[in-house]
């Protein structure tokens, strides 16, 4: 079945079980099997500030009687505010910020617990973690409204994978 989620501006998937419950799903999940940890951990991340960003995205109003325009700051027009997007200015971006905070923390997504809440979405078993990473999104991130179009035009930018020729300091003897 396909959901809208609780925020009503993207849709899930979700399983409903013998017994009732739900279950949200990645459809990326069904097409390639378990997801990596790391994967796992950046989905729960934006969950997690989620309502953060909604309440950032309702401050920017500028039009305070249509009580939906927001004004985005690549093009400078007028967005709705259903379309209109909150982006993380690069180069922190939001994988970033993510990658920061697990290579600061020494964290192994692979041990990371998670768990399901009553909306079927999956979440962080440890309250604690969740609650850093919150802060250090809260400490990191500098946001933006873009509009969709915007948005698309630059997400790739922000997104740098890894080659294999990327090196770290993690081996290296420091004198």
């Amino acid at each position: 079945m396909v959901k809208k989620t609780k925020w009503g501006n993207s849709h899930r998937f979700v399983v409903v079980q013998q017994d009732g419950a739900e279950v949200a799903i990645s459809y990326t999940t069904c097409l390639d099997g378990k997801p990596d940890s790391r994967k796992k951990f950046i989905a729960v991340c934006r969950l997690i500030v989620h309502k953060d960003l909604h309440r950032w995205k309702v401050k920017q109003i500028i039009e305070p009687k249509s009580e939906s325009m927001l004004r985005c700051v690549e093009s400078g027009t007028l967005v709705d505010f259903e379309d209109a997007q909150v982006d993380h200015k690069p180069p922190l971006t939001f994988s970033v910020i993510v990658k920061a905070f697990i290579q600061a923390r020494k964290l192994d997504t692979g041990g990371v617990v998670f768990m399901t809440d009553k909306d079927g979405m999956e979440i962080l078993a440890d309250e604690e973690l969740s609650k850093d990473f919150r802060e250090f999104h809260k400490d990191m991130a500098v946001l933006r409204i873009l509009s969709k179009t915007a948005n698309l035009k630059g997400a790739s930018k922000g997104r740098i994978a890894p080659t294999k020729n990327d090196g770290t300091l993690e081996n290296f003897q420091l004198r």
